[in-house]
């Protein structure tokens, strides 16, 4: 029977988990959890990740402690053996890897996106870039993130489509300092202003006079 002591609970869980039966029984229900969807703690997923957002917040800690501590040491802190690279926190080896993977995951964003930007028409995804359509980019990075981070949160929810635009580098930050107005879309405007018909002039209506009499 259980205690009513939880830490003692789970200290108790923690060397049954140890023993080869509970070992045994761990891999079946994580077999069991990954068929039906779950993590592997029985929680529910989020978006695309395997991981509950307890197991994803807990795996985060543990890598920025192990990260800090190679960092300390002047070791790589993706690998943890090789030494870094003077002025990163990464070897050749690991950085090479991690461009190679951030680009890879730019370049699936752009694509789900429409791969040009929206206003110009440009298509080289090195000038391409994410735009918040209601100018609340600063107000919602605290919860989605930025640059890489943005990235994955936008894949993990399947591309969301209703408060996101592709906008280049150019259009995105001239919204920014325009007033939330593209500048391409004030000289789209002006010359479509320019290009419309005058509108044609109305008939003078006939003056009626009086007649004159002698």
């Amino acid at each position: 029977m259980p205690s009513k002591d939880k830490e003692k609970n789970r200290e108790q869980s923690r060397r049954w988990s140890n023993t080869a039966k509970g070992r045994e029984y761990q891999k079946i229900k994580v077999r069991q959890y990954k068929a039906e969807g779950k993590c592997h703690c029985g929680r529910s997923r989020v978006g695309k990740r395997l991981c509950c957002d307890v197991c994803t917040a807990d795996k985060r800690e543990r890598t920025r402690v192990r990260r800090a501590a190679c960092e300390a040491a002047g070791l790589c802190s993706r690998c943890g053996w090789a030494p870094k690279e003077q002025g990163r926190s990464l070897c050749s080896v690991c950085f090479e890897k991690t461009r190679a993977t951030r680009q890879a995951l730019k370049l699936e964003v752009m694509a789900a996106y429409g791969g040009r930007c929206v206003c110009c028409g440009e298509s080289n995804h090195n000038f391409l870039s994410i735009d918040h359509i209601f100018n609340d980019g600063q107000a919602r990075r605290k919860e989605e993130g930025a640059g890489t981070v943005f990235y994955y949160w936008l894949r993990d929810r399947g591309f969301p489509q209703d408060r996101y635009r592709c906008l280049c580098l150019n259009c995105n930050f001239g919204r920014r300092i325009n007033g939330g107005i593209c500048p391409h879309e004030e000289q789209r405007a002006k010359v479509a202003a320019e290009a419309k018909p005058a509108p044609k002039p109305r008939p003078a209506k006939p003056v009626c006079r009086k007649p004159t009499l002698f």
